[in-house]
């Protein structure tokens, strides 16, 4: 057995070889070569480590640590490619080129401090705490937040700065920016809102604003649960349009509501009459001059609650069997003495009504009015019917109307000083008169009763005062059908009516009117029954 170390004319010792050696302080502490390949290393009876063919190992797994809390290792050099194996490859830390992989579990830090931290799995955190501010919740980042794929949040995002701005966009062209107190403005163009079911739009404030380049043109307000419609730009009209651009209707500035003509239906029912019409059935003033109503023109009436237009025709058919309207057939002028008219002749089966109103010409006398009907169109053959009085006298006196077949009728008087008709002043009404007569249906019959050819009127005068002084009712019937009345004259005369109502000779107190006589106006009417 040589000797370990060196000692005075020895050798020194170069190897020892034993297959069950030990050494150490006894036999609990002691490196131990009993086993083939392997140096075991034990300390208090127990086995603490085991060198072996490229492996160091504990002697008992989980069994000895690799330094302690008061004692540590300071450096320890692992080569490229080295692998920490955590119970059996639960979880391994494996190293590559500038990278170290975590595997089969969870890396767990109170702190990592790193300028780039970069994953080529998950990174997860298990914390529930509920972010309040920007330091307290489970993941937290003193700078921002680069997401490249889509963000997932399964709760409130909180942007907690005022002012913050929404960017969307590679060049942030649609934005929601926090206005710095309690609005909100969205920023794209365009902006398309695509609901599957409703949109509500709710304005505590009562008003929804249209602006249009930053300018409000349009406000739609609620009014104690009235909507209120109505533009904002001055001098601007608020225009309805069908799709095509075609205007339907407009509120004007001034307040009008202008519906484009056609363009107005009630029910279904398109309304084709035009604004002036419509004014006229409200008693607007008429845009025409008179107008023959014939029998295909139309009148509008209420049938049982239903406005209709009927024509013409079924008035005549209603009103008088074949009709009863006047209508004016001639309007004539009169000045001068002597009017004769001849050149309306009077159709046959027709009813005319006739209105005169006469005033003094002049001062120069005291004109009588005669009247004078005859059967011709030419004042040659005067009407031969026979005729009688009715005296409705009022006024102050009790002039008679007069006259008889083939002659004149005149106002005469039954006292001396106020007969016929009296002196007015100029354009003052002095003379006036009513008649009603019918052309016959034919000329063969003599029966008065059908051949209609009778005559009726009534006439009175004025004073100078303007005073109604009297009115008479006159009436006659022709002696047969040939009878009818076919024109008249009126003639302003100076002398006295005769007994039987014609002009007389004489005048009174030399009474002379000259050519002044008579100004008024002459209208005739007609019914025409045929």
């Amino acid at each position: 057995m040589g000797y370990i170390g060196n000692q005075p004319a020895e050798t020194p010792v170069v190897e020892i070889l034993e297959t069950d050696f030990k050494i150490g302080e006894d036999d609990q502490t002691k490196i131990d070569f009993a086993d083939a390949n392997n140096i075991n290393f034990h300390a208090d009876n127990a086995k603490e480590m085991v060198l072996s063919a490229n492996a160091l190992t504990p002697g008992t797994s989980d069994g000895t640590a690799l330094g302690t809390t008061s004692l540590m290792w300071s450096d320890i050099f692992l080569a490229s490619g080295s692998v920490i194996n955590l119970d059996n490859g639960d979880v391994t830390l494996t190293h590559s080129a500038n990278t170290l992989t975590v595997a089969g579990g969870t890396l767990a830090t109170a702190a990592l401090t790193s300028s780039t931290i970069t994953a080529s799995g998950i990174i997860k955190t298990d914390d529930s705490t509920n972010a309040t501010s920007t330091t307290d919740g489970s993941l937290q980042t003193d700078g921002g937040l680069s997401v490249v794929l889509d963000a997932v949040f399964g709760d409130d995002v909180s942007l907690l700065s005022d002012s913050a701005v929404i960017n969307m966009g590679a060049g942030n062209d649609v934005t929601f920016t926090h206005d710095g107190t309690t609005g909100l403005t969205i920023a794209a163009n365009p902006i398309t809102l695509d609901s599957g079911g409703d949109i509500t739009f709710d304005a505590a404030g009562n008003d929804f604003s249209f602006q249009a380049g930053g300018t409000e043109v349009l406000k739609i307000t609620n009014s104690s649960s009235d909507v209120i419609i109505k533009p904002i730009v001055d001098a601007k009209d608020l225009i309805f349009q069908q799709r095509d651009g075609t205007e339907v209707a407009r509120v004007e500035d001034n307040g009008t509501f202008n519906i484009v003509t056609d363009k107005l239906a009630i029910n279904g029912t398109a309304v084709t009459a035009t604004a002036a019409e419509l004014n006229l059935i409200d008693g607007g003033t008429s845009v025409g001059g008179s107008v023959t109503v014939g029998d295909s023109d139309g009148f509008i009436l209420n049938d049982g609650g239903t406005m209709k237009t009927i024509p013409a025709s079924d008035v005549k058919t209603y009103a008088g069997g074949s009709g009863s309207i006047y209508t004016l057939k001639s309007e004539i002028t009169m000045s001068g003495s002597l009017l004769t008219h001849s050149g309306d002749v009077f159709e046959a089966d027709c009813d005319y009504f006739i209105t005169i109103t006469l005033s003094q010409a002049s001062q120069s006398g005291t004109p009588y009015p005669y009247i004078l009907f005859y059967r011709d169109g030419d004042g040659t053959n005067t009407w031969d019917g026979t005729s009688r009085f009715v005296s409705q006298t009022h006024g102050e006196d009790e002039d008679t109307l007069k006259g008889s077949p083939g002659n004149k009728i005149t106002l005469s008087g039954s006292d001396g000083s106020n007969a016929g008709v009296h002196q007015t002043a100029s354009n003052v009404p002095g003379y006036f008169g009513q008649f009603f007569f019918h052309t016959p249906r034919n000329t063969s019959g003599t029966n008065q009763a059908t051949d209609y050819a009778c005559f009726q009127g009534t006439a009175g005068w004025y004073d100078m005062g303007g005073k109604l002084r009297n009115t008479q009712i006159w009436c006659g019937f022709g002696s047969n059908g040939t009878s009818a009345i076919q024109s008249f004259t009126i003639e302003a005369a100076a002398e006295y009516p005769d007994t039987d109502g014609g002009k007389g000779a004489s005048t009174h107190g030399g009474n002379s009117i000259g050519s002044n006589g008579w100004e008024g106006m002459i209208r005739i009417y007609k019914i025409d029954h045929s």
